[in-house]
Order: C-alpha cells, then structure tokens, then sequence
C-alpha cells in the first residue's frame, strides 16, 4: 500500500491551519484493492474446491447406495429360483 506524507499541509475552507509539526497521510488504495481482489479469488477457488470435493463424495455414496440395492436384489432373485421361480 502506497502512503505519502505531507509536512506543510494547510485547511483553507475555514480560515484554518494545523500545525506544522504534525504529519498527514494520503493513503493511496490502489495496493489495498488488489490484495482484497486476490483474497476474493482466493476464496472463490477454495469454494469451487469443496464443491468439486462435496459433487464427488456425494456421487460415492449415490453409487454404493445403487450397488448396494443391485447386490440384495441378486441375493433374492437367487433364492427365489432355488426355490423354483422363472423369469
């Protein structure tokens, strides 16, 4: 972040003046707004991570839940033709 320093500074709207020996800063925010601009993007790409992350587990559990129903369902189909059933 860039500063300036101004030694002689003086208000003219109403007839008043500081003192010399105090220091004013102008602060110019330019450095300011880049660094909030990067922490946004940082924080954006942490959120598209833990969505990306979320999508997948998610899909993981989807995937197990249908395996899951598939493997029950040959168990009976199994034991239903033991038992003499045609398809």
């Amino acid at each position: 972040m860039k500063s300036y320093d101004c030694f002689y500074l003086v208000r003219k709207d109403k007839g008043k003046s500081f003192p010399v020996n105090k220091r004013f800063m102008i602060l110019i925010i330019e450095g300011l707004l880049d660094m909030v601009k990067q922490q946004r993007a940082t924080a954006k790409m942490i959120t598209i991570w833990i969505e990306i992350l979320t999508l997948i587990l998610a899909g993981d559990g989807i995937i197990n839940m249908i395996m899951l129903s598939i493997r029950q369902r040959y168990r009976e189909i199994g034991i239903m033709r033991a038992c003499g059933a045609s398809f």
